[in-house]
């Protein structure tokens, strides 16, 4: 919200998020930086940017996204993250420091399987998060990086 006082007017945003999901607990502060990247690099240039934050689950994952209608990213760009995300720790990256460290600490505490991609079609671009689904700290998730 508070962003949304910063660039008044200038986008829109909106949760769809599964009734099932609202019980996981997941790697703390890991949205925050996609919001902001999308805000930063997407909102500004449209007049009806928007923004949509998911959670769902699927394949026995727990998905988080974050879509904007920015449209900004080109699949070889997206590609190109994406492969060095792949890597673990991410070395010299030419992308910001919040996705490598989003990525890094999900690979981290939650292993290798996990992590961040990119997606990117005409006109939108969207930051996916794949973690284990973790009940109340019961399996996967370190309950001191924990929300």
């Amino acid at each position: 919200e508070i962003q949304m006082i910063r660039y008044e007017g200038e986008f829109t945003y909106r949760f769809e998020v599964e009734e099932e999901v609202l019980s996981c607990l997941t790697v703390k502060m890991v949205l925050q930086p996609l919001v902001e990247n999308a805000i930063y690099h997407a909102m500004h240039l449209i007049s009806d940017g928007e923004i949509v934050i998911s959670a769902k689950i699927s394949d026995g994952k727990l998905l988080l996204t974050v879509r904007d209608n920015g449209g900004l990213m080109t699949l070889e760009q997206a590609e190109k993250i994406n492969a060095k995300l792949r890597k673990m720790p991410v070395e010299k990256a030419d992308f910001g420091v919040g996705i490598v460290n989003v990525n890094d600490r999900i690979r981290f505490v939650c292993g290798d399987e996990y992590g961040l991609y990119f997606i990117c079609g005409e006109g939108y671009t969207v930051a996916r998060l794949i973690l284990p689904i973790d009940l109340k700290g019961e399996d996967n998730v370190a309950d001191s990086d924990c929300r």
